[in-house]
């Protein structure tokens, strides 16, 4: 360790040997809370069908595919056949 850590280390141990045992409280964990076991695979799945809709959401906007809004593409008229 360098000088400045043992510095550090020897001031907080010297803290801590001020501080009387009897005035520490215990520590009190709180119960741990019980998820679904479904719960996780359940978001991760979620988070994957998320993600591949965005990445074609994106592709297809990116690409220029969507419709533009305008009046639909009319087909082409028909040739007539000359009679010669």
């Amino acid at each position: 360790m360098t000088r400045t850590e043992n510095r550090l280390t020897d001031a907080l141990s010297a803290a801590a040997r001020a501080i009387p045992q009897e005035s520490l409280r215990p520590l009190i964990t709180p119960p741990a809370r019980r998820r679904p076991v479904w719960l996780a695979p359940v978001a991760a799945a979620l988070g994957i069908v998320l993600v591949v809709g965005l990445a074609l959401a994106a592709g297809t906007w990116l690409s220029g595919s969507r419709s533009s809004g305008g009046p639909a593409a009319r087909p082409a008229p028909r040739q007539r056949a000359c009679k010669g």
